[in-house]
């Protein structure tokens, strides 16, 4: 099946100043098998999503969802979790967004033109300059 994929196309919900993507959780492992796989990781965002953080993992700043939605599964099936409040040694943590780092993206698709990741600081600055 690794051979019928061609690249990978993602959504983002924030290219960081260092050009780390901020998207919804799995993402960064999407992007970590495609470029495995030698396939091209496609990022689509807009530019009024590059943001001046800074921020080079999941864990320091995210937000956090119900960790009850990892206990349901699409099957209906009990899930492996389902018996964590018996283990006081287990805390479910269920994190909204991954940081992709900016090596594993092959491109960033704007509204403006194809840019690398590095390129986010120039199209903040130039919406600085137009703003003053």
């Amino acid at each position: 099946m690794k051979d019928q994929i061609t690249k990978v196309l993602l959504s983002a919900d924030a290219l960081l100043a260092n050009g780390y993507v901020l998207g919804p959780v799995g993402t960064a492992m999407l992007a970590l098998i495609a470029h495995k796989y030698n396939k091209p990781v496609i990022v689509c965002c807009e530019t009024y999503k590059f943001s001046e953080r800074v921020q080079t993992d999941s864990i320091l700043f995210n937000e956090l969802a119900d960790p009850n939605d990892m206990l349901k599964t699409k099957t209906g099936a009990a899930s492996p979790l389902s018996d964590h409040a018996d283990n006081h040694k287990v805390n479910l943590v269920n994190l909204v967004y991954d940081a992709t780092p900016p090596t594993l993206v092959s491109i960033v698709i704007t509204e403006i033109a194809e840019l690398p990741c590095s390129s986010a600081p120039v199209i903040l600055r130039r919406d600085t300059e137009r703003r003053c």
